[in-house]
């Protein structure tokens, strides 16, 4: 009892110590504490990174001698602080080896994760702090000791994220996004579908005119085109022939459809490009989707929602389909291919799933006014 006594305040003394005295903090005693000081751990972390790569390696090798006498903890703390002293000396390699050391869950093994993905992929630590920031809120359990311009410091995946907010707040596109989930009557994880469906909005007022035309050319070409429906069971061949000279004559009127679905794409570029700013927002939110907890990451189920979406918008536009002389199978089979092409790239690149929410209430509201327009268009005509 006396024994366990003793070394349980050697033990507070060890963390009293560390956390009053750097130079104690920095010769590594504070390993021996069951829990080890966090701060005790960034100070020694920049310290070894202040190092000049010869006495860096050093370092390294007098905290191979603490191991035997560090705590569970303090051997994982004491591994992490060998790592970054081998990737300080020149020698990236040895600490990778380190940093494996250290898989699992907990900070050690995050941060230890993080730095191992830095030296395979770049052989360096990243270049700015927003590199970095977004990488941390890019992970899905982020906390643990990462490297910035000032140095090492502890960080978290929501503290990362509010740095992002504090470093683009001034941009023209952020307070954009920040005015518009001000103004939504939906806060938390779902307020970001008002956003959404505000800029899906714009971009079909935008599209009003094109719209418009295709309706009336639709309304226009039903007649013929069910008059050529009919001649195609008889003779297919004089009914293609029809169609591509009724395509040269109104050719226009079949290019806004397809300058409607370039112009779709091209705002879901906008957004992936102009939206990926305003994630850290996102993340802060808790922003999700149904069964999707986290939409700023890749997520298939939604991608399929896109898919059927698609499908959907396809197969309620048949008239305009068999003007390019498709089928239903056909339909269903080209988009069943493309969604599973842009599947495949989005899991490749990992494309967020707010992406795929915005295209799909796009493509929806398409859907919707087109079929208004069209209505309006057969009680004017």
């Amino acid at each position: 009892m006396h024994l366990q006594r003793a070394w349980t305040l050697s033990c507070f003394l060890f963390t009293a110590l560390a956390l009053s005295d750097p130079a104690a903090a920095l010769d590594g005693s504070w390993l021996a504490a069951p829990q080890v000081p966090r701060d005790a751990v960034t100070a020694a972390l920049n310290e070894v990174w202040g190092l000049p790569p010869e006495q860096a390696a050093t370092r390294a090798v007098k905290l191979q001698t603490l191991l035997p006498t560090a705590s569970a903890e303090g051997r994982q703390a004491a591994g992490l602080l060998i790592a970054a002293a081998l990737e300080r000396s020149g020698d990236p390699e040895a600490a990778r080896v380190h940093h494996e050391k250290l898989a699992g869950a907990g900070p050690y093994a995050m941060t230890a994760s993080f730095r191992r993905r830095w030296i395979e992929d770049t052989g360096d630590a990243p270049e700015d702090d927003e590199a970095a920031y977004e990488a941390i809120a890019a992970e899905p359990m982020a906390e643990g000791w990462f490297l910035f311009s000032e140095g090492w410091v502890w960080s978290t995946r929501q503290q990362a994220a509010q740095a992002l907010i504090e470093l683009r707040e001034d941009r023209l596109s952020f307070r954009f996004f920040q005015l518009l989930a001000g103004l939504s009557p939906i806060q938390g994880p779902y307020g970001y579908l008002v956003v959404l469906l505000a800029l899906a909005l714009g971009v079909k007022v935008l599209e009003l005119p094109l719209l418009a035309r295709t309706a009336k050319f639709s309304v226009r070409m039903r007649p013929r085109l069910e008059a050529l429906l009919r001649l195609r069971e008889s003779d297919p061949e004089a009914a293609q022939q029809q169609l591509v000279e009724l395509y040269q004559r109104e050719g226009g009127g079949t290019m806004s459809g397809c300058a409607l679905s370039l112009v779709d794409l091209i705002f879901v570029v906008w957004a992936f490009v102009t939206l990926s700013q305003f994630s850290p927002q996102l993340v802060l939110h808790g922003a999700r989707f149904l069964w999707a907890p986290d939409v700023t990451r890749f997520d298939f189920g939604v991608v399929v929602v896109w898919v059927l979406v698609m499908l959907a918008h396809s197969l309620a536009n048949q008239q305009a389909m068999r003007q390019m002389g498709q089928t239903a199978a056909q339909m269903i089979v080209g988009a069943l291919v493309f969604g599973s092409i842009l599947a495949a790239l989005a899991h490749h690149w990992e494309w967020p799933a707010y992406i795929f929410v915005f295209w799909a209430i796009l493509a929806t509201l398409s859907l919707v006014i087109g079929k208004t327009f069209v209505a309006v268009s057969e009680a004017t005509a």
